[in-house]
Order: structure tokens, then C-alpha cells, then sequence
């Protein structure tokens, strides 16, 4: 790889959600299933994750203090409702839409997974868990500021992070159990197929276990759109998390794959976010 050229990071959300797209509205996919297909496309999980990256650049290198948690948390919200409206068909959810056409845009406490689905910048831009809680606090707490909305995306991105750095499963997997109990001995029942809910506390321990029961980013994948639940989002949960684990290059379809998706405008945030952080 030339030394200028970014790295082919910070897509495991895309993933995710391009391959679970096609059961956002009522599709149905098995394990076995041929990845990145003709009529695949990309939802609400992608544009908001591209909004996060966008808004984190612009709000320049990450300070201590309250002038630059202000300047990210407007940033965000600038580019939440931006790209939800360059970007309507995305499948977002009817509370998300209500804060984007409000006036005042504060926080509606939600519970849901939303947050989580689009934390991943947080992880690969932190220099630190600590920073990158405090990212992802500041990010998702434009709209999810209910307790489990905002416990879901906390343990998103620290889950990343901790599989940036090389940490094991079992580190990661002590890391979730102090955010959900008993993951590791839920993994098993949790990964079996089951129903929609775009709930944090039921989806993301789903995607949780999907990572924690995968061999491989791949496999990771395949397992989280076998269960037949809010397919997208725990594939972009739980694929963020695989691709920092195992490495882009154990899943080079994906990395062939992913960024065709996107237009021009949206890949160019992508490629500045990658070659920040890929100097950090």
C-alpha cells in the first residue's frame, strides 16, 4: 500500500448494512447467501455513520474542554439532519425523523439502537478508550440520551476499540458484560434467528454475540443475517467490530465491494476520515 494512500478502514458498518439491507423492508436472507447483490443499497446506518465522520472532521482535532464538546455535539446535529434530508429514503426511524424536522433538535431520550448503529468513527478516531467514550457520549447524545440508547452505543465503541488495539475476545467479551451482563452465556440463544426490534437493550446484544460467536469478519456477517432481526443495524454493529478485529484484509470482498456504493460526495468523507485516522 502506498504511504498516502488510506488505509480500508472504518467500513464495517457499511458492510453490515449493505448486506442487510435487502431485510430492511421485509426481505429475507440465509446463512449461506451470496454477499454484496445487484439490489442491495444503503440505509439509514451508512449515511449516519458518513454524518459521524463528518461531523468529527469538521469539528478538527479532538481538545479537552467544553468549547470542543459544544463545537462536536453542533457539528453532529448539523450533519445528522443534513444528510438525513439529502439522503430520505434511508429507512430512519419516525422518532429520529420528528427530531430533524423540529425546530429545537434536543435530545428525545431515545432507547434506541440508532446510536449504536452509527458510533463506529468514535472507535477508530479515539486515541484513547477514555477519548473514545467521551466521542461517542458527545455524539450520540444529540438524540440518544436515554439510558440505553446511549449504555448500547458506549459499549459499541469501546468494543471497537478494544479490537483496534488487539485486545482478545475475552477482554472484549468481559468489556460487553459490563454493559450487558451474562453476554458470553447469552451468545448462543441470542444469535439464533429472532424477531424485529429496533430496541438497543434487545438488538445489540444480538449483534454482540454474533462477533463473539464468528469465526471471521465474514462469518460474522453471515451469522447476523441469518437471524432475521433489524438485520442491517446488528450487521453493522457487529461487523464494526469484526472488521477491527480480524482486519479488512480477512474479508477482501467487503474491502472490493463496500465503497461502490457510495457516491462521490459521500466518498470523499469517507477517504478524508480514513487518512485521519489512518496517521493517528
Amino acid at each position: 500500500m502506498d504511504k498516502n494512500e488510506p488505509r480500508k478502514i472504518c467500513c464495517g458498518a457499511f458492510v453490515g448494512d449493505i448486506n442487510g439491507s435487502v431485510q430492511e423492508f421485509g426481505g429475507s436472507l440465509e446463512y449461506g447467501c451470496s454477499l454484496f447483490q445487484d439490489g442491495m443499497f444503503l440505509t439509514d446506518d451508512s449515511f449516519l455513520t458518513v454524518a459521524v465522520m463528518d461531523a468529527l472532521l469538521q469539528a478538527g482535532p479532538v481538545e479537552e474542554g467544553t468549547e470542543y464538546e459544544a463545537r462536536l455535539a453542533s457539528r453532529t446535529k448539523e450533519c445528522l439532519v443534513r444528510y438525513a434530508e439529502a439522503y430520505p429514503f434511508g429507512g430512519y426511524g419516525a422518532m429520529f425523523m420528528e427530531w430533524v424536522r423540529s425546530k429545537g433538535r434536543v435530545p428525545y431520550h431515545s432507547e434506541g439502537n440508532g446510536g449504536a448503529m452509527r458510533v463506529s468513527p468514535c472507535a477508530w478516531l479515539g486515541r484513547s478508550l477514555e477519548e473514545t467514550l467521551r466521542l461517542a457520549r458527545i455524539v450520540t447524545g444529540v438524540t440518544h440520551d436515554g439510558k440505553e440508547g446511549m449504555k448500547a452505543a458506549l459499549a459499541t465503541a469501546s468494543s471497537i476499540y478494544l479490537a483496534r488495539m488487539g485486545k482478545g475476545k475475552d477482554a472484549i467479551a468481559r468489556n460487553m458484560s459490563s454493559y450487558y451482563p451474562g453476554i458470553e452465556e447469552r451468545a448462543l440463544l441470542l444469535s439464533l434467528p429472532g424477531s424485529f426490534s429496533d430496541l438497543a437493550e434487545k438488538s445489540v446484544p444480538h449483534a454482540f454475540a454474533c462477533f463473539l460467536m464468528g469465526e471471521g469478519y465474514e462469518d460474522t456477517l453471515r451469522l447476523a443475517m441469518a437471524r432475521h432481526g433489524d438485520v442491517d443495524t446488528e450487521g453493522a454493529i457487529a461487523c464494526s467490530i469484526a472488521e477491527a478485529f480480524y482486519g479488512p484484509e480477512s474479508f477482501p470482498l467487503a474491502s472490493e465491494k463496500v465503497l461502490q456504493y457510495f457516491n462521490e460526495e459521500l466518498l470523499d468523507v469517507i477517504l478524508r476520515f480514513q487518512k485521519l485516522v489512518s496517521a493517528i
